[in-house]
């Protein structure tokens, strides 16, 4: 793949092969014009050789500062993977937004429903955008069929370049429960100045750190709302 200054070129964007959306010409279309369009909202990409010699399934677990990563980091690491999809974990109400639902369901998005809406009339409305079971339960089965997990394990977008929140335990969890390595990945933002939030259309850049292989112990029993 070739790529300038960290991250792919323009030419790659638009002839690399993606073997893993053949036969989709609109997701191959959708994520190049979206990629396209924000290639510069990423400044480098590092750890690559971690991305790719990490064996399959695995979950990836990145710091989640900005909600911008949650829409373009999957569809980065579609691109890097040569079309095959990571399957993130997703808050429920992001699937109210028209337009946004429809891509996130396009990406495979999973969709968790442990949160409670702050406009209460809202929750009403669970249960006929996202049925079925629960996200824990789903992206477990996902990695039994050899699919690979995203996840952030802080759980929200809390806009700090400096401070990471104590994470939820559902990745873990998951890795233990299925022995599949967890891959971090780290989200920075190089350009940030000052102890304001950071902006959420600020440069970032990606950086994959070493797989980390789970304990090997008995399958532990999870509740449904682990993630």
């Amino acid at each position: 793949m070739d790529f300038r200054g960290g991250v792919p070129t323009i030419r790659a964007l638009l002839r690399e092969p993606l073997p893993g959306l053949r036969g989709s010409w609109l997701n191959r279309l959708l994520l190049r014009t979206i990629l396209l369009t924000l290639r510069g909202r990423i400044r480098e990409i590092e750890g690559l050789g971690h991305l790719a010699g990490v064996r399959e399934p695995f979950i990836l677990a990145a710091n989640h500062t900005t909600y911008l990563e949650a829409f373009l980091v999957p569809v980065v690491l579609c691109f890097l993977r040569r079309g095959r999809r990571v399957r993130f974990l997703a808050d429920w109400m992001f699937f109210l937004i028209p337009g946004i639902a429809s891509l996130l369901r396009r990406a495979g998005i999973i969709p968790v429903r442990r949160k409670i809406a702050r406009w209460r009339g809202l929750n009403r409305l669970k249960n006929l955008v996202v049925r079925g079971e629960s996200g824990y339960r789903m992206a477990l089965r996902c990695l039994r069929r050899n699919e690979v997990i995203g996840v952030y394990p802080e759980g929200m977008a809390h806009g700090s370049n400096s401070l990471l929140l104590r994470g939820e335990l559902g990745a873990a969890r998951l890795a233990v429960a299925t022995g599949v390595p967890l891959l971090p990945l780290g989200i920075r933002f190089p350009g940030h100045r000052g102890a304001g939030p950071v902006a959420t259309w600020e440069p970032f850049t990606l950086h994959f750190g070493e797989p980390i292989l789970p304990p090997c112990t008995s399958t532990p029993r999870l509740p449904d709302e682990a993630l």
